[in-house]
C-alpha cells in the first residue's frame, strides 16, 4: 500500500522529507540529552 506511494514521489521531494525527519530526530535527541543532564545535576 504505502510503500508504492513513496516510490512515486519525485526524488527531491522525498529527499526534503528525509532531511526534515532527520532534523526533527536530531532535535528530539538533543532535548533528551539536555533533560538527562538536568536530572543528573539535580540528583
Amino acid at each position: 500500500g504505502n510503500s508504492r506511494k513513496v516510490i512515486t514521489l519525485p526524488k527531491e521531494e522525498s529527499y526534503r522529507e528525509h532531511r526534515k525527519a532527520a532534523r526533527q530526530s536530531e532535535y528530539i535527541a538533543r532535548q533528551g540529552r539536555e533533560a538527562l543532564e538536568k536530572l543528573r545535576n539535580m540528583g
